[in-house]
């Protein structure tokens, strides 16, 4: 067993950058890994980072290769320490439609192949995050938590196993990270043909209005101090705030935005509690799936009627002109789109196990606390479970 620092780890480090929003003299496109980005990007999906046009001096050294690891530096709040990692795949690579670089409020790190596996040494971050290590790395003299790099690199400390180790250990881990993936982007190709199903039903519609199709409930007060701990979704505005023991509806439900982020529009599986932020949904006469994507083509954010606290009008909302989808049309697109959301919903499910099941892992694994072989059986079993879930 080795122990290094991560300075000694580190063959390259070097923040990121950030450029112009428009093409300049001397400049060059890139795609931009923000911390905004991370959460999409820990599934190896960088769809929403921007382009941005960077100076062509500053870009050699910043371009992100597979293996390298992006470090988050800056833009932490007081519930959450910076330090989040992203680790660099040959897919993210591949997808991005320019030269992939870190924020400014990033850096890219490279470790030392000959010292070390750079997979090994991103769930060694990965663990040092979620044990709430990075705490002892924050600084916040400016009011934004600002990650103590130098510190960071002489004091923390890598406990490292023999080079095969290393390879199994992130090799079994970063397998349930690629199954989550392959799992996010089922969910997305499920949503994004559903949408064209609809699209392609709706084109050539006539118009009714919503009132016609749908009603419009009031959801109904509980303040955080009134919920008792359960498995009952309690969904407001902005979509689940938590979780309570008693259910308003039994899903599957949607719920639209009343107060607040007014005219979002949710879609919750199972048993779930509506607040009084919202509307939830009672269809006249079409399948609730294809209702929800109805709603979704609907513009409720400039229907704002209360300039102090945004709200949407009932009776307002009922007058919105909507495609008419015949009987007929809606046979027959009605239960793809409810093929389509069941393969959404197995993936989500199965991605709760599995990311669980990850994160229970990690710890022990980076500790030496059970053996590869030893977490690759209970993965094993988990992933028959979650399978068949």
């Amino acid at each position: 067993m080795n122990t290094l620092t991560m300075r000694e780890l580190t063959k390259f480090a070097i923040g990121g950058g950030w450029g112009a929003e428009e093409l300049q003299d001397d400049t060059n496109e890139v795609t931009v890994i923000r911390g905004a980005d991370f959460p999409a990007a820990a599934l190896q999906d960088i769809s929403s980072a921007p382009i941005r046009f960077e100076k062509s001096s500053r870009i050699p050294n910043r371009v992100l290769n597979p293996g390298d690891i992006v470090l988050e530096v800056s833009g932490g709040t007081k519930d959450r320490p910076t330090g989040r990692t992203i680790f660099i795949t040959q897919k993210m690579v591949n997808d991005a439609a320019s030269p992939l670089i870190p924020a400014s409020f990033c850096r890219r790190l490279a470790i030392d192949t000959e010292k070390a596996e750079p997979h090994f040494v991103y769930y060694w971050l990965q663990n040092m995050y979620a044990t709430g290590q990075t705490w002892n790395y924050q600084n916040r003299s400016t009011g934004i938590a600002n990650f103590q790099f130098e510190q960071f690199l002489d004091r923390e400390a890598v406990r490292l196993p023999n080079r095969q180790e290393q390879l199994k250990i992130a090799h079994l881990l970063g397998a349930l990270d690629d199954k989550l993936a392959a799992n996010q982007r089922t969910i997305r190709d499920c949503e994004s043909l559903s949408e064209a199903l609809f699209r392609k039903t709706s084109a050539t519609a006539d118009t009714t209005t919503l009132g016609k199709e749908l009603e419009l409930h009031y959801g109904k007060a509980l303040p955080k101090k009134s919920r008792i701990p359960g498995k009952v979704a309690v969904v407001g505005s902005g979509g689940i705030s938590g979780f309570h023991n008693e259910m308003l509806l039994d899903g599957p439900s949607i719920i639209v935005g009343r107060k607040g982020t007014i005219g979002t529009v949710h879609w919750i599986s199972g048993p779930n509690y509506p607040i009084d932020t919202t509307f939830w949904v009672e269809s006249k006469r079409l399948p609730l799936e294809l209702l929800y994507f109805l709603l979704k083509s609907c513009d409720f954010a400039s229907m704002n009627t209360d300039s102090a606290v945004p709200g949407l009008n009932r009776k307002n909302a009922y007058q919105v002109a909507v495609p008419w989808i015949s009987e007929d049309s809606a046979s027959e697109i009605g239960p793809l789109l409810k093929t389509l959301r069941a393969r959404q919903e197995h993936a989500r499910k199965e991605n709760q196990v599995l990311a669980r099941t990850r994160d229970e892992l990690l710890p022990l694994l980076m500790s030496g606390r059970i053996t590869v072989g030893e977490a690759q059986d209970a993965a094993d079993v988990v992933g028959t479970v979650a399978s068949e879930s």
